[in-house]
């Protein structure tokens, strides 16, 4: 086969299962109901065109993510799919499979058929390993980790002399750094080298492509300019501060080599299967034992193979990669307060890398043996991945359930007023997980919902109560808030679900009695008894967050502040 067969051949393979996926999505896109951030995300794309955008996904304590520009990558695609909630999934599989397609062209011009069989390959068994459900996931922490990889080829490319790969990488360290605030120190870095580099060894010839990135660059942060100069949501001193002053405790340098170098274990995590996280913390297992980076001789073979046969490129991208390594453990050592395992999967990109790497290198030592390697592990993983995908499942689908028997009887509630509907949690955090949801399900039929002053930073200025009317103030709700809401005299409940009987609610309260009895007595330690509650407790009955979820209508709301 020629080369531009086996090309179009290979990305045909590692792209099957997007494909698949994209068909599974649409043909079930009738029952899908956007969940928190899901929804969240959508409010802001929904915005697009009609309201400002000038920050990103709400993050935490009244600041967002650097900027918008997600959501204007996934705005067109939205319009055309008639605003159906699962084209934002849709264009999360885009984003992913865009990036794959990124990563293969740079491997084809640098190393030919067996770089880009190789860069496939360990692309796809990624893919397998984060499963389908993540590519099709539209989470600012999900949405980043392909794009991520192939900023790292973009640079690698730039070192190279590649003059196009220097628009293209602003766009893309443009979009991860606006996309999760993480990224600043690993994205932005990263492509400074990139054009340092291309700059130090093309000269003038750069010139150009410098134009061009200079142009991009100028209108993709133009919402976040807009947004300092006015002063309108004052978002990136709010989150400036947050990290100076008001976050927690960072990492040690220990703990960010600890889970970097733990994507070089043999065998890889990203190569076999996700390791559960500590229950306790939600953080990385590597965040606490020392790995066993078994595949860093074999970087290091690789090194000096590639400077005994005078491989360029290949030193190049070794170079990138140690960039990218010591960036990712400055990321981990500089995150500040709990390093949760779902921020972090980034970091399988790396292992992906060392991976490229070291079979790059036996490809120019062994072709043929290592060519036919990677044609059974990309056929492989794609077919399993492809198998998967022929499910069609949208993230959170426990908790569409809870939505879907919970929207009826708050949209009977509101019946035909078309005063403000304002939805609330009562003051709770755990129920925002589906206020916000409803806000964004009300609005889609047509309801103007609204939310509390304090949400303004979540849903922007527009969707907070105004000075007009409201006709309808919706309490919701979760797990043993219930019953404190059950006996307030002021609402009626309009709506409910729940996971569990009356039976085991009542078994798990003889439960947690005893557990109680026996931390008083000292016979149990008191996070002894949070392992047994985290094993037997109401919330292992189902995946959604919570366990039972009421939505109330305030007969005698109070007033509202505007």
């Amino acid at each position: 086969m020629t080369e531009r067969t086996w090309t179009r051949a290979a990305l045909g393979i590692v792209l099957l299962p997007f494909g698949v996926s994209a068909v599974a999505l649409v043909l079930g896109a009738g029952d899908y109901l956007p969940v928190s951030d899901h929804a969240l995300i959508e409010m802001r794309v929904r915005d697009i065109g009609t309201h400002p955008v000038l920050t990103g996904l709400y993050s935490r304590n009244d600041w967002s993510h650097p900027g918008p520009l997600y959501f204007y990558v996934l705005a067109p695609l939205y319009r055309l799919a008639g605003s159906a909630s699962i084209a934002v999934n849709l264009g999360a599989l885009l984003i992913n499979a865009t990036s794959i397609v990124g990563m293969a062209v740079v491997a084809r011009r640098r190393g030919g058929v067996p770089l880009l069989l190789v860069t496939l390959a360990a692309c796809a068994l990624v893919v397998r390993t984060l499963g389908v459900d993540f590519v099709s996931d539209p989470w600012n922490t999900y949405v980043t980790v392909l794009p991520f990889g192939l900023l790292v080829f973009l640079v690698w490319a730039m070192a190279c002399g590649e003059t196009w790969a220097l628009p293209v990488g602003a766009v893309a360290a443009s979009f991860l750094a606006q996309t999760h605030v993480g990224f600043l120190v690993l994205a932005v870095p990263l492509f400074a080298v990139g054009a340092a580099w291309l700059a130090a060894t093309r000269g003038r010839d750069t010139w150009p492509a410098a134009a061009w990135a200079a142009g991009l660059l100028a209108l993709v942060w133009s919402p976040v300019v807009v947004d300092l100069v006015t002063g309108t949501t004052g978002n990136l001193g709010v989150a400036y501060d947050w990290f100076r002053h008001g976050g927690d405790d960072a990492h040690s340098v220990l703990e960010g080599w600890r889970v970097v170098s733990g994507q070089l274990e043999v065998p890889p995590e990203w190569l076999v299967a996700h390791r559960e996280p500590l229950w306790l913390t939600g953080e990385p297992v590597f965040l606490y034992q020392t790995p066993r980076p078994l595949l860093v001789p074999l970087v290091a073979l690789s090194a000096w193979w590639f400077r005994r046969r005078g491989e360029g490129d290949g030193l190049r991208l070794l170079a990138a990669f140690g960039l990218t390594f010591a960036l990712a453990v400055v990321a981990v050592w500089r995150t500040v307060g709990l390093a949760f395992d779902y921020r972090l999967r980034w970091t399988w990109v790396v292992g992906l890398l060392s991976a490229v790497v070291v079979a790059w290198a036996a490809a120019t030592w062994r072709r043929r043996e290592v060519t036919a390697l990677a044609v059974a592990a990309l056929i492989g993983a794609s077919s399993v991945s492809a198998a998967v995908a022929a499910r069609g499942e949208t993230p959170r689908q426990a908790d569409t359930a809870v939505l879907a028997a919970l929207l009826p009887g708050v949209l009977a509630a509101v019946g035909d007023d078309p005063a403000q509907v304002v939805v609330h949690g009562g003051g709770y955090a755990g129920a925002s997980w589906y206020t916000r949801s409803l806000v964004l399900l009300l609005e889609r039929r047509g309801v103007a919902a609204r939310m509390l002053p304090d949400e303004r930073p979540v849903v922007g200025p527009h969707r907070v109560v105004g000075p007009a009317p409201v006709s309808h103030t919706f309490v919701v709700a979760v797990d043993g808030e219930i019953e404190r809401w059950d006996r307030d005299p002021g609402v009626r409940r309009v709506a409910s679900w729940t996971s569990v009987t009356d039976d085991q609610r009542r078994a798990h309260d003889r439960l947690v009695a005893r557990l109680d009895r026996s931390v008083a007595a000292g016979t149990m330690a008191p996070v002894e008894r949070a392992m047994v509650l985290h094993e037997r407790g109401l919330a292992t009955l189902d995946e959604a967050v919570a366990w039972a979820v009421a939505v109330y209508l305030e007969t005698d709301p109070p007033q509202i502040p505007t």
